[in-house]
C-alpha cells in the first residue's frame, strides 16, 4: 500500500507546474508581441508608400488608371470628413 503525498509535496508539484504554465505563457506572449509590432511595422511602411504614391499621381510624376481612381476615391473620401 502506498502513502498518500504529504501536503508539502502536493503544493510543491503545484507551484512547479504553476511556474511552468506561467513560463510557456510569457514565451508565447513575448512572440505574440514581436509579431504585432512587425505587422504594424510593415502596415506603416505600406501606409507611408500609399501617401507617396497619391502624391505622386496628383503631381502627374506617374500615370496609371487604377492609382487615378484610388487616388480619386482617397480624395473623395477626405472631402466628405470620414476619417476611419
Amino acid at each position: 500500500m502506498s502513502t498518500p503525498p504529504n501536503d508539502s509535496s502536493t503544493l510543491n508539484r503545484l507551484l512547479s507546474l504553476t511556474m511552468n504554465g506561467l513560463g510557456t505563457t510569457a514565451k508565447v506572449s513575448k512572440e505574440r508581441i514581436k509579431q504585432r509590432k512587425a505587422q504594424r511595422t510593415l502596415e506603416k511602411m505600406y501606409w507611408k508608400l500609399g501617401k507617396e504614391v497619391v502624391e505622386l499621381v496628383r503631381a502627374g510624376e506617374i500615370e496609371h488608371p487604377g492609382l487615378k481612381n484610388a487616388t480619386k476615391g482617397i480624395e473623395a473620401h477626405l472631402k466628405s470628413g470620414n476619417t476611419d
